[in-house]
């Protein structure tokens, strides 16, 4: 029992003395973890905000320097606008696709 008890008191005490070395370990992943969720989430606002920004600069060139609907700039600018609203359309939940029927009269249509 002696024996045991000496060989726990050890184990404390050698659990103690690594202990800094766990902490500075542990500070350590943390401030790896902090910085690789800052570049990741910097990385995609800074890609969104480019994205957003060349997207409607195309879109606004073409149309101001009256380019041919066949050029390649006017063409981009009109597939971003598409893509802007179809994101927009699904980040608010809206389907786009729902339209009233002609033959409905204001306030008669579906009342149940």
């Amino acid at each position: 029992r002696e024996q045991r008890k000496r060989q726990k008191e050890y184990q404390i005490l050698n659990l103690e003395t690594r202990r800094p070395c766990m902490r500075c370990l542990g500070a350590s992943l943390q401030l790896v973890k902090t910085v690789f969720m800052w570049v990741i989430l910097w990385s995609t606002r800074a890609y969104i905000f480019c994205w957003i920004f060349l997207g409607g600069a195309s879109l606004a060139f073409a149309a101001i320097a009256g380019m041919d609907t066949s050029s390649p700039l006017y063409i981009t600018g009109q597939t971003w606008l598409g893509i802007a609203v179809t994101i927009g359309y699904t980040y608010f939940g809206l389907s786009g696709k729902i339209v009233p029927d002609a033959n409905d009269k204001i306030g008669q249509g579906d009342s149940h």
